[in-house]
């Protein structure tokens, strides 16, 4: 009888373990907009259900939206609570599953932020680099963010751009934002406007709202595509609608000014606040 409870205990364990794994990856395709869209609300949904059924890496991505305020409002309270939870579990998976990428990626996360653990960047870009090499588009993002800095590692440009063109190359939005970043700055990356308001496009067109921003002051101030005042004026407006703090003062400005709008103090202030 004990051997039988037993059995079910670990089948429903695997079952569920599955399934919250499931839910992750549907809530990361959710995150990143893969050619589909950054749906914040959407992820979190999945990812809540993943919590449900007790899946640690869950915990981990869930506590990431809480702590930057993606789909909804900043909480680092909760956020730290999450993370710690997931911590808990995830030294198992380590053990258990260190071949996952999800366990991977939420390993890197957790030793990135040190809010569960203790703070150790080389360990985090060794997680994230396994997850990466696995083709993990979100832990690639992270990885040429890490080179990009210098966190963790030798600051080595080429390598943020090896890193981030792959993750921009299966569609993830942030990378495709990173990417444009990276032709429009002078980063080692040899400057290409044409090139950086490609990349800016694709992601804002998936509801990026740091791209969105960034094309709301390209075609404000006519660089590297002509001047368009209502353009810059539509895409300000996307993402202040998403809450960007950038976004929402620029778009104060043009009603202030009555620039692509009819000037509307009470709107200016409305966006101002």
């Amino acid at each position: 009888g004990d051997l039988h409870s037993v059995n079910i205990e670990y089948s429903f364990f695997h079952m569920s373990t599955s399934q919250g794994r499931d839910l992750v990856l549907q809530g990361q395709s959710f995150c990143g907009g893969f050619g589909n869209g950054v749906k914040y609300p959407e992820a979190i949904k999945c990812l809540e259900a993943a919590c449900d059924l007790e899946y640690p890496p869950a915990f981990v991505f869930l506590a990431r939206m809480y702590r930057n305020g993606f789909g909804c409002p900043k909480d680092p309270e909760k956020s730290q609570q999450l993370r710690v939870k997931g911590w808990e579990g995830l030294r198992e998976l380590a053990i258990t599953s260190p071949d996952d990428d999800l366990v991977q990626l939420a390993l890197g996360d957790l030793h990135y932020t040190g809010l569960a653990t203790q703070k150790n960047l080389e360990e985090s870009v060794k997680w994230c680099t396994l997850a990466a090499e696995k083709g993990n588009a979100m832990a690639q993002c992270y990885l040429g963010f890490m080179y990009d800095n210098g966190a963790g590692v030798t600051e080595n440009k080429e390598e943020a751009f090896k890193w981030f063109l792959l993750s921009a190359n299966q569609s993830y939005a942030i990378a495709q934002y990173n990417i444009g970043l990276m032709f429009f700055n002078d980063s080692g990356i040899p400057v290409n406007l044409e090139e950086a308001t490609k990349w800016f496009t694709l992601a804002a067109e998936q509801g990026c709202p740091d791209a969105q921003c960034k094309l709301g002051v390209l075609f404000e101030e006519g660089i590297g595509v002509p001047q368009n005042i209502e353009e810059a004026v539509k895409w300000y407006t996307c993402a202040a609608n998403q809450g960007y703090a950038m976004a929402q003062y620029d778009l104060g400005l043009m009603y202030d000014e009555g620039k692509g709008v009819p000037q509307n103090a009470l709107e200016a202030v409305k966006w101002y606040t």
